[in-house]
């Protein structure tokens, strides 16, 4: 075999090599790191903590969603992601904004500057597990627009379980990990106790809604799974 037959040869074993190499690649399903482009749409809740508000018909993009009164809760339904348009029966309207994939609520509170307020609280992203195995999540929202920065904590007998912080007029806390059990929601303004309430925790996340005037504070737990 002359040197030029070889290297005919050689070629030709390359070019094979390389086009199955090719084929081969072809073949292999190689992951996407992109997640898949999901349906832009969210599923909210609306609750009832607005102290100068009576009992109101809700309706949303033009669908009537049912009827309110203070502390009532209108369950979680998808919508839209982007800007929607609520009006309550007595004439109040609201612009929310729905994020794509995400669970939330809306509070419907008291009148700012003669413009009905709300406040938007995000709860999981719709492919993060509702369960949160071993233990249990909990935060509280201070909604009592005249009371005081009341400071809250979580109780089991006499141990502090989860520190809050200190909230003023529509703050949020973060979510608190805790362990299954029974304990005392304890909000104090300075050296005066304000809230001593019973709280059940499970497994799953949960929202504590501190409502009401400050004469008459209230208290709304809710799931928020």
């Amino acid at each position: 075999m002359n040197m030029k037959t070889q290297h005919k040869i050689t070629l030709m074993l390359f070019g094979v090599l390389l086009l199955s190499s090719m084929l081969f690649l072809s073949c292999v399903d190689i992951p996407n790191e992109e997640p898949a482009i999901s349906d832009p749409v969210g599923a909210y809740r609306f609750i009832h903590a607005a102290t100068d508000l009576g009992d109101v018909g809700v309706t949303i993009d033009g669908a009537a969603k049912g009827n309110m009164s203070f502390k009532s809760v209108l369950s979680h339904q998808v919508y839209p992601a982007g800007t929607r348009t609520v009006v309550l029966s007595n004439g109040d309207t609201l612009l929310v904004s729905v994020a794509t994939q995400m669970r939330g609520t809306f509070c419907i509170l008291d009148l700012e500057q003669g413009a009905r307020a709300f406040l938007r609280l995000a709860e999981r992203r719709f492919f993060d597990s509702a369960d949160l195995g071993a233990n249990g999540a909990l935060r509280v929202v201070h909604l009592c627009p005249d009371g005081p920065t009341v400071s809250f904590e979580a109780m089991a007998a006499d141990t502090v379980a989860a520190d809050f912080g200190d909230l003023a007029y529509k703050k949020i806390s973060p979510y608190m990990g805790m362990p299954p059990g029974d304990y005392s929601l304890k909000g104090n303004a300075g050296a005066i106790p304000l809230i001593n309430y019973p709280i059940s925790v499970g497994t799953t996340r949960m929202t504590v809604f501190v409502i009401g005037k400050a004469a008459a504070l209230d208290v709304l737990v809710v799931n928020d799974n």
